[in-house]
């Protein structure tokens, strides 16, 4: 017997803002012809490249507002639910139970797809900067907890790669060279930057204490982000792994016409 839980947004699940979000907003731009055009003039001047583009992402969104569950993950999602409705708390080991059932449902890929529409700002057609934020905020949103949860289990250097691998050219495909230069290219370039400023220091440690000191003191870590997000990954020790794959993401576009 199965039993369905209805992901709402004006509950405040939000769940299905990981998927559905991705849908709504591109959808909103592609049928809004005068914005449309607006927007996509400022990436390129081939009107119909562009058009392609934003179909592409469009068609390979996911649209889920509900999930079939059966009895046994009901029982463990349902209560689940109830705490972060009626408190805004989700107990601890929700997030990996929650993930689980929503992978099951969507798949990976389908993760894979909510993840890059959420990093997209479709507003202005750029990153999305509140994009990383938002995923450690004390309250955050429920698919915020979620893809914080997808992330976590890929911070291993094997799995990071293996993960990349398996679904390097679906992103290739749902990204086309046109809409990464536009929302991508700018912050996978920085962080690839900051990692070689950082190899050609004689003495990392050091360098790292002195950009902590100066985004503590001087409430600047929005500056220096580029920089400690390499730190972070050196102490999970994928830094190197990290930075292998965004070169190799970097190179694809280069070569894509």
């Amino acid at each position: 017997m199965k039993k369905t839980i209805v992901i709402l947004i004006a509950t405040g699940f939000a769940l299905v803002g990981v998927g559905f979000y991705f849908a709504q907003k591109s959808l909103q731009y592609i049928t809004n012809k005068e914005e449309k055009i607006k927007l996509l003039d400022s990436i390129a001047d081939d009107k119909a490249k562009i058009e392609r583009a934003f179909s592409q992402l469009q068609n390979n969104t996911i649209n889920y507002q509900h999930l079939e569950l059966n009895q046994y993950d009901y029982n463990a999602v349902y209560p689940c639910l109830q705490e972060y409705i009626n408190k805004n708390n989700l107990p601890s080991n929700c997030d990996e139970q929650l993930l689980r059932v929503v992978i099951d449902d969507f798949g990976e890929v389908g993760m894979v797809n909510a993840i890059v529409g959420e990093a997209i700002d479709f507003t202005n057609l750029s990153f999305n900067t509140h994009f990383i934020n938002d995923l450690f905020k004390e309250e955050a949103l429920l698919k915020s907890k979620l893809i914080l949860s997808f992330f976590n289990k890929y911070r291993n250097a094997e799995r990071l790669q293996h993960v990349f691998n398996k679904y390097k050219n679906h992103i290739y495909k749902i990204l086309p060279k046109s809409v990464y230069e536009k929302v991508f290219e700018k912050q996978l370039t920085a962080c690839i930057a900051a990692y070689n400023e950082i190899k050609s220091k004689p003495d990392e440690e050091a360098f790292f204490k002195d950009i902590y000191f100066k985004a503590d003191t001087q409430k600047l870590h929005g500056k220096y982000w580029n920089i400690t997000f390499w730190k972070r990954r050196a102490l999970e020790k994928n830094d190197t792994m990290l930075y292998s794959i965004l070169k190799e993401i970097k190179t694809h576009y280069n070569q894509v016409d």
